[in-house]
């Protein structure tokens, strides 16, 4: 029994050690063989960083430490991540190969340091770790890389300054998957200033997913080739709000070398690439195989005459979405490059892309390229309606203002260049477990989060609309219990934050109390986060109509791009049901579902028989239940002709088109019902 005691109270002991994180210093007046204390502090980052537990900060003041850090092993959590914190002044000169050598850790933060002086490798060099951040620190005369990780996942590098000058790339990511660079300034690097390359030799997959690069800036580099932005075998990844400038090889390119495969659906959004006259080669270039992707608000400039501003291949264009972008070659060549040949943005738009997209020069669209002013000049010059980017999304504006003289903005973006109506829709659809799992179900916390995420995926790819599937929140009907007064609840909480942080209107269906009534809606929040309609599902099927009530009409609702309409699974059996929001000018029609159907060809059908015969895009979201379950998936995306745009299959996921609002349908004049005759439809509206 004493025995026992004595090991509870030694686990509480434990217990106590561990939760309570501890606040160590070091000092280049330290000591090692003190206790680590403001009063007493250690003499070296790299002793003291030995000494980390989870949850501990060590905070490295003021003054020059030589030494090489070598950290292996340190463990932090989600909840609790080391720190290593560098106060202003804390200058970290490496003293051999690495500036800090961090090696299987996790959840670990390292911010503040000036790092300088690796000779062999990297100011900080990061290998098989995991969930790592580099905020807030510099970089300088580091000999191959300022940050360089390998075999390593979820590593993000921030608001750094990182003076490349005496390095081969600036920021390396090798086989590293969900890599984030954000809001950082890289210049002067020789070869690349940020080389991502899924090495298929090194293990793993061969491909780097779930990038973010955003709200960068990059110049002065590629004096010996490379890229400002390398990407080999990245993939699923958003590449947005760059600021390039001032490079001697290319701006941005997606390609296949070492990696298993070339990357796919990539978004390359509200990216400014400047090359000067004579200097470098594309501004963006995708190669390899890479298809799947959106290009859309991107301002492009080289000056190459052999080269092209944007560049693509045979290869690479399949399911390709492209609007909204600025081209211009500075040696008077065609901006547009495909399989090797320029050609002109007239027979690129034949080939089906940027019918909304322009050619136009630097001195049209900047307020000052020669003097390193990037700011876009007001709308109005640009002869186009303006839409500020999304909220969520790091401007160039920003990470360009670390430099004096260095100004950008990406404010007058979507469809600044033309006045024609181009929208880029998505549609979302959710995967449920299998029919056979024995899975609990999931609770509504857990289905909002999982909807925020995939609305962030919609967010980034520059959506102006997107929509989930039926009762998404619960993801079953019979859940009256879970009803929500609209605006006033949960779900539209969160709906209304994501429609004002990514600028875009999302459509929301779930259960709506209202007084003593249920009903199954759908509920419109716009760029702004504001509610702006509801919709009430009108056909029930038995079971349903037990509980709920059914809506008495088809409302419309304006948008700053045209209306829209929604309606409910059942409701798109009706035909009358998608006549009446067409007949009111709707232009677009979503309809969230939770279809089981035995076969898919019967979605397929109905879709794009209501597209057809009310020269409509319409929009469909479901579940997709793998992999033989009733849930069919198949969110999609119909133009008038009834073709399939894009679609999400057999899995969750987002799918997403830009359609051209303004585009003519050869099927208008018979589709605007001249020899309509609703006095003889009588028998429709009998009982």
């Amino acid at each position: 029994m004493k025995a026992l005691r004595i090991a509870a109270c030694f686990g509480i002991f434990l217990f106590a050690l561990n939760a309570f994180a501890g606040t160590f210093y070091v000092s280049p007046q330290g000591d090692d063989g003190a206790g680590g204390s403001m009063d007493a502090p250690w003499a070296t980052i790299a002793h003291g960083a030995a000494r980390l537990q989870e949850g501990d900060t060590l905070v490295v003041t003021n003054g020059e430490y030589r030494e090489t850090v070598q950290i292996s092993g340190l463990r932090g959590s989600a909840e609790k991540p080391v720190r290593i914190e560098g106060r202003p002044g804390a200058r970290l000169a490496a003293a051999g190969v690495d500036g800090i050598l961090l090696v299987d850790s996790q959840w670990v933060e390292i911010a503040g340091l000036a790092v300088s002086g690796a000779r062999g490798k990297a100011g900080i060099r990061i290998s098989g770790s995991t969930h790592i951040t580099v905020r807030d620190c510099s970089f300088s005369d580091n000999k191959r890389w300022c940050v360089k990780t390998g075999l390593s996942d979820f590593v993000t590098v921030s608001n750094c300054d990182v003076d490349a000058g005496a390095s081969e790339q600036g920021v390396y990511f090798s086989t590293t998957d969900h890599p984030v660079l954000e809001n950082c300034r890289i210049y002067g690097a020789s070869g690349c200033g940020l080389h991502n390359n899924a090495d298929a030799g090194e293990g793993g997959d061969g491909v780097i997913t779930g990038a973010r690069f955003v709200g960068n800036t990059i110049s002065g580099c590629g004096r010996s080739g490379g890229a400002a932005i390398n990407m080999d075998g990245v993939e699923e990844s958003l590449i947005g709000d760059n600021l390039i400038f001032d490079c001697g090889a290319g701006g941005i390119v997606s390609f296949h070398g070492d990696a298993a495969r070339g990357g796919e659906r990539n978004t390359f959004a509200n990216n400014t690439v400047h090359l000067p006259r004579g200097q470098g080669k594309y501004a963006l270039k995708i190669t390899g195989g890479s298809a799947g992707n959106v290009v859309k608000n991107n301002i492009l400039v080289n000056g190459s005459d052999s080269r092209g501003a944007f560049e693509m291949e045979g290869g690479t264009i399949e399911g390709l979405l492209c609007d909204g972008n600025i081209f211009f070659n500075l040696a008077g060549k065609p901006a547009i490059m495909f399989d090797d040949s320029f050609i002109a943005l007239s027979d690129w738009r034949e080939m089906g892309f940027d019918a909304g997209s322009r050619e136009m020069a630097p001195e049209e669209v900047f307020v000052d390229a020669a003097q390193v002013d990037f700011r876009v000049k007001p709308a109005a010059a640009l002869a186009g309606p303006a839409r500020l980017r999304p909220a969520g999304m790091a401007g160039a504006g920003e990470s360009a203002g670390a430099r004096p003289g260095i100004t950008a903005n990406h404010t007058e973006r979507n469809q600044a260049v033309t006045s024609r109506r181009v929208v880029t829709v998505s549609t979302i659809t959710f995967g449920l477990p299998g029919p056979n799992e024995d899975v609990p179900r999931f609770t509504k916390r857990e289905n909002l989060e999982k909807a925020r995420a995939l609305l962030e995926t919609a967010g980034e790819r520059g959506s102006d609309i997107v929509c989930l599937p039926e009762l998404f929140n619960t993801k079953r009907t019979g859940d009256q219990q879970e009803a929500e007064e609209i605006p006033g609840g949960e779900t539209s909480r969160m709906l209304s934050e994501a429609a004002g942080k990514w600028n875009m209107y999302v459509l929301g269906c779930f259960y709506e109390k209202a007084g003593d009534k249920v009903y199954n809606s759908v509920a419109l929040f716009g760029r702004d986060g504001a509610h702006t309609g509801t919709y009430h599902k009108v056909h029930l099927p038995p079971g349903e109509s037990d509980y709920a009530t059914p809506g008495d009409g088809f409302p419309v609702f304006e948008t700053d791009f045209g209306k829209v309409g929604a309606l409910v699974c059942i409701d798109i059996h009706f035909p009358e049901a998608a006549r009446s929001l067409a007949l009111q000018g709707a232009e677009i029609v979503f309809c969230p579902t939770m279809y089981s159907e035995p076969r898919e060809s019967i979605t397929h059908i109905l879709y794009r028989a209501r597209a057809i015969e009310n020269n409509i895009f319409m929009v469909g979201s479901n579940y997709s239940q793998k992999p033989s379950g009733p849930h069919i998936g198949f969110g999609a995306i119909i133009d008038r002709y009834g073709e399939i745009l894009a679609d999400t299959g057999r899995r969750q996921g987002v799918a997403t088109a830009v359609v051209d609002l303004d585009e003519q349908c050869p099927m208008a004049g018979i589709q605007k019902w001249t020899t309509r005759r609703p006095d003889a439809y009588g028998v429709i509206t009998k009982e």
